[in-house]
């Protein structure tokens, strides 16, 4: 493994210092997809492996921190029709109330597209790009098209 780590640093030098050829720059998030994909699996390894030892043993706690193991929860809407029918009736029919009952990405931006002129959109929802807190510039990230699978409308962003 350490060899994975030492060559993935070497690699990414390369690419710093200017020093890259196209097909390094390639190795390099070849390397890199290979580290990722390690840590996806030792993570998922090392956590059965936790819980199993903590249901055995008991939790752990380290100061603050409590290690404990329970059930992946997470609430989804059964029917989302009904819901917006049933928060529009309890709340007399407020739409304010209903749209503080929505999470801030609620809606798909590309199912309202389709349906609303752009400027409307344009005026309901926002790209908003990152940007360096200490610049205040625009950051990049390394963005990946595979052409087996087609672009919509041609776009490449």
């Amino acid at each position: 493994m350490s060899d994975l780590i030492q060559t993935a640093r070497a690699s990414i030098d390369r690419v710093l210092h200017g020093e890259a050829t196209a097909e390094d720059v390639l190795a390099t998030i070849d390397v890199i997809d290979a580290l990722k994909a390690l840590t996806r699996d030792l993570s998922a390894k090392s956590e059965a492996a936790i819980i199993k030892w903590i249901d055995q043993h008991g939790q752990i706690e380290r100061g603050e921190v409590r290690y404990y193991t329970g059930p992946n929860k997470t609430v989804k809407c059964r029917n989302h029709e009904a819901t917006v029918e049933a928060v529009l009736s309890a709340a007399g029919g407020d739409v304010a109330t209903l749209a503080r009952c929505l999470s801030s990405s609620a809606w798909k931006a590309g199912a309202v597209r389709e349906l609303l002129p752009p400027d409307e959109m344009d005026g309901l929802f926002e790209v908003v790009v990152s940007k360096d807190l200490k610049t205040g510039a625009p950051l990049k990230r390394l963005q990946k098209i595979d052409g087996r699978f087609g672009l919509k409308s041609g776009k490449t962003e």
